[in-house]
């Protein structure tokens, strides 16, 4: 299989069928928001270990959500509703605030996922409209999301 470096000055990404058989597409680049959203409309996510390369991955198969077509409906959590309230994108720092503080724990993960430079820009993302998040409140208490 090719291995293909990502270079910082341009955010093409080589086509996801070159990945490898573990789903592995290129290395490198940066987390900025236009790269992160050509990738995820690509199919493509990152993963990697702090102060190494960025890794970028496309599994075969693996989950695509089209927002403009999905139907998010607070119908579908009705059964949680005495005990949990659901929204979308009313307060996404803190539900990314949230995963890294849950997530980014060594006894959970061992490596730091969501980092302060992936934060700054998935907010941008949110920013424009981008990046959305659920999260579930009970008793007027963020509980997750």
């Amino acid at each position: 299989m090719p291995y293909f470096e990502l270079s910082k000055n341009e955010i093409d990404f080589p086509p996801a069928y070159f990945a490898d058989p573990e789903g592995l597409v290129a290395s490198g680049g940066d987390l900025n928001p236009e790269r992160l959203l050509l990738a995820y409309n690509s199919g493509i996510y990152y993963w990697h270990y702090p102060l190494k390369h960025i890794k970028w991955w496309s599994p075969d198969p693996r989950t695509v959500l089209h927002l403009d077509s999905f139907d998010f409906s607070i119908d579908r959590f009705q059964h949680l509703e005495k005990q949990f309230t659901v929204g979308l994108t009313n307060d996404f720092e803190r539900v990314l605030r949230h995963c890294q503080k849950f997530y980014n724990l060594e006894d959970k993960m061992n490596n730091n996922w969501l980092s302060e430079r992936a934060f700054r820009s998935f907010m941008e993302l949110h920013q424009k409209g981008l990046a959305h998040a659920v999260e579930v409140w009970r008793d007027r208490h963020f509980v997750g999301g």
